[in-house]
């Protein structure tokens, strides 16, 4: 599941992949007017991207979709070495 912050104006949005090997995305999904799709597609060995629709059809320049980050509830919580992207860090709860 990929999930996005909307953007004000869009009608819709279109999610891109594409493998790591690949120079240009492949596919390109249909992802409606909500703020989430569950991509078919593994990211292990592939790129996503998202990008707005507006109502007269032009569509925004993509951005991409880091990956997912742990969500730390707690002192306690902890991640594996080498598994946190420094973007990221956030105090425990947010």
């Amino acid at each position: 599941m990929i999930t996005w912050r909307p953007t004000p104006g869009a009608a819709s949005y279109e999610v891109l992949f594409r493998r790591t090997t690949a120079p240009t995305h492949e596919k390109i999904y249909q992802a409606g007017a909500g703020s989430s799709f569950l991509l078919p597609d593994q990211l292990d060995d592939g790129w996503a991207a998202v990008r707005a629709v507006g109502s007269n059809g032009h569509r925004s320049l993509a951005s991409a979709v880091p990956p997912p980050c742990p969500i730390l509830t707690s002192r306690a919580d902890s991640v594996a070495a080498g598994d946190l992207i420094r973007n990221c860090i956030r105090a425990p709860g947010r």
